[in-house]
């Protein structure tokens, strides 16, 4: 199993420790909690800079939907 963080922004996105950390996605976290509605009325630029930092993600590549629910049941046992 990929170990990592489920990122729920505006869609599904699996990002490596490594990665997570290396690229300050920590400071986006709060942002997940809000409603899909709320999501969709945050400044455009924050999310061209979610997205910007996710390209530079080298090699990266998509997770299976199971992996990616294996990694959410495991964070959730973690808290």
């Amino acid at each position: 199993m990929p170990v990592g963080h489920r990122f729920l922004l505006l869609g599904k996105l699996f990002i490596c420790n490594e990665c997570f950390n290396s690229l300050g996605y920590e400071r986006f976290m709060s942002l997940t909690a809000l409603p899909l509605e709320e999501q969709w009325a945050l400044d455009l630029d924050l999310f061209a800079e979610i997205e910007a930092n996710y390209n530079r993600i080298e090699g990266r590549r998509p997770y299976c939907v199971s992996c990616i629910d294996d990694l959410a049941r495991q964070q959730s046992s973690n808290t």
